[in-house]
């Protein structure tokens, strides 16, 4: 087994403004070795490349890379949308985790990783949750990970809050409302999803259980949790 020994990858790109003016943006990476991202959807590129440092460099040029990961065989790049994607141990890989810094949330969001969230006061059913969200440039959250999902259980208030799934077009097939990507991740309260009554079409995190996730109708009215991306600059824009 080769081992690949790696702390810190630094990377310095640069990316062209004009004929005569360059903009040096600088990308910092943590490595962690003999891991490998599980694909998913949130899993955007998967490419051939030479080396750890072409991988992060792959990740640097796409604004949507929080992770990645290289494959010493087969030399392939796995480029991840998620800042806590799904692995697993894997000899002769490495993990890279973008560090580059963000800019703040708005006021009354909360930052986690890439992206903010917005954990409502107001009542809403399902529907108008998501017209809210939307309002606001963002979307009723797609929970993706297993970090993601305690980050959100973490902050919510002792009350029910609406996510971002919904079964409405295919009895039992979940998907994402805006994204409309089949939800893998999962965390549901044990005996659901059950659609008790025939109606349960929505997905919800259900504060009696702890905030594990139940199925209930969408014409509910509950609070409701917004997320949406925040754009990246680098850690030199800081000092």
């Amino acid at each position: 087994m080769r081992r690949v020994d790696v702390s810190m990858v630094y990377l310095c790109a640069m990316f062209s403004l004009g004929a005569a003016q360059f903009n040096v943006i600088k990308r910092y990476f943590v490595a962690t070795n003999e891991r490998r991202i599980i694909p998913s959807y949130t899993t955007t590129i998967k490419q051939r490349v030479l080396s750890p440092t072409a991988c992060a460099s792959l990740c640097s040029i796409h604004q949507e890379c929080c992770s990645a990961s290289f494959e010493g065989k087969s030399k392939q790049c796995s480029i991840d949308a998620s800042c806590c994607p799904e692995s697993e141990s894997s000899e002769d890989t490495l993990m890279l985790k973008n560090l580059t810094v963000s800019l703040p949330c708005p006021n009354g969001w909360l930052k986690n990783e890439n992206k903010c969230y917005y954990f409502s006061d107001a009542l809403h059913t399902w529907t108008d949750a998501k017209i809210a969200c939307e309002a606001e440039e963002g979307m009723l959250v797609e929970v993706d990970s297993k970090c993601e999902n305690e980050f959100v259980r973490m902050s919510t208030n002792e009350s029910d809050y609406w996510l971002g799934g919904t079964d409405e077009q295919e009895e039992g097939v979940w998907i994402w409302s805006l994204s409309q990507n089949v939800v893998t991740f999962t965390d549901w309260n044990k005996g659901n999803p059950s659609n008790s009554n025939g109606n349960e079409n929505c997905l919800s995190l259900w504060e009696y259980s702890g905030h594990k996730w139940n199925d209930v109708p969408c014409h509910y009215s509950m609070r409701f949790i917004c997320e949406k991306d925040i754009k990246q600059i680098s850690k030199d824009d800081h000092n």
